[in-house]
């Protein structure tokens, strides 16, 4: 089957690239800035904001299937709002109509646990029948690319909560960590800072993130949603404590901030492991693979 993944050089999108190539799918991407690392698969560089770029890429790729992992995630003060309209949203929508109502077997969307927004504890875990209620920018540019997504009728919306691991870029959480933590041990750096560790979240090891996208990809209903998590809400300062322990290093902790600790909990996965799917890795093994990859990088 010939694949194309949008955001391919990406976190997920190069774990996702290797693991379908390795189990013999024709991999072909696209990516704003191509990374010559990935293996084995044709890239084309191409802005998902270009109707054009992203129509003339679909039609020299002919996808059986499209995972689209493309999109902004993390907002900044320096980010205006309305990029996540045009990338997320207008970008999506770029993909959905060059895909047409041509053979195509699944659109994969890549969206996200926040379209959830703030759920009740009595509530979880989050199923995929919990009412919507994004909160800022970012998820609710995600509940409109589901939209758009799921007016297609090959299209299925993965709503993913949290993926960690290596490759992980600096800016989120857990990698922000690593490399401070690693600055503390060569003596670069006295304290760690940090955000609200009072938040808990749903992390899951990125190898059973892509599995999961492998899964929905082969067996996933046209027209459903998924749900991929761990199914296991974890406080931030957990995970911290076990990242310290895996690094060897127990820094003195400058936490908080203005921002409020986050409570988008734990995710119901029972939809996705009726297609056979299931976590196989650990949370600590993700924190082992992220730290010895900031350590060789020195």
């Amino acid at each position: 089957m010939r694949v194309l993944i949008t955001g391919i050089c990406g976190f997920v999108g190069r774990h996702l690239a290797r693991r379908l190539t390795e189990v013999g799918y024709d991999v072909y991407g696209l990516s704003l800035k191509v990374a010559h690392d990935v293996d084995a698969v044709t890239i084309y560089a191409v802005d998902i904001c270009d109707r054009d770029e992203v129509a003339a890429a679909i039609a020299a790729s002919e996808p059986d299937a499209v995972v689209h992992l493309a999109g902004l995630a993390r907002p900044r003060a320096d980010r205006p709002a309305d990029e996540f309209v045009q990338v997320n949203v207008e970008g999506t929508r770029n993909v959905v109509e060059a895909l047409g109502l041509q053979k195509i077997r699944r659109i994969v969307l890549a969206s996200s646990g926040q379209v959830y927004g703030q759920v009740e504890p009595s509530l979880q875990p989050i199923d995929e029948t919990q009412v919507r209620a994004p909160r800022g920018v970012y998820a609710e540019s995600k509940a409109a690319a589901e939209d758009i997504v799921l007016s297609h009728p090959a299209g299925i919306v993965v709503r993913s909560f949290n993926s960690i691991g290596c490759g992980q870029p600096q800016g989120f959480a857990l990698p922000d960590f690593a490399y401070q933590l690693a600055e503390i041990k060569s003596g670069r750096r006295e304290i760690l800072n940090c955000g609200n560790l009072e938040s808990r979240l749903d992390f899951l090891h990125v190898s059973d993130a892509v599995e999961g996208y492998r899964t929905v990809l082969e067996h996933g209903q046209p027209g459903e949603i998924y749900n991929l998590a761990s199914g296991v809400d974890r406080l931030m300062q957990e995970m911290l404590d076990l990242l310290m322990d895996v690094a060897g290093v127990h820094a003195t902790v400058n936490a908080g901030g203005n921002k409020p600790a986050i409570s988008l909990l734990k995710g119901d996965t029972r939809r996705l492991r009726t297609l056979g799917w299931a976590p196989t890795h650990t949370v600590e093994e993700a924190l082992r693979d992220l730290w010895e990859e900031v350590v060789a990088q020195g």
